[in-house]
């Protein structure tokens, strides 16, 4: 239904709906909850985010984030 209610025009086969439309949206489930938990290690200061060429972010472990175990 969430795929639907993205794409209220979408239609397909059991096998499109399987390998497209579920894949697509555990992707999309993912991605957020990935932002979610690196937004709250940045706030931790665990993590840092850097603009790279392009516009897009990379992340990685701050010196905090080195010394945690």
């Amino acid at each position: 239904m969430r795929y639907l209610e993205d794409h209220p025009d979408a239609a397909d086969t059991v096998e499109g709906i399987t390998n497209w439309w579920i894949t697509w949206q555990r992707f999309k489930d993912t991605k957020e909850k990935v932002e979610d938990v690196l937004e709250y290690l940045i706030e931790e200061g665990v993590v840092e985010k850097r603009m790279i060429m392009g516009g897009r972010f990379v992340y990685s472990r701050t010196e905090k984030g080195r010394d945690r175990k």
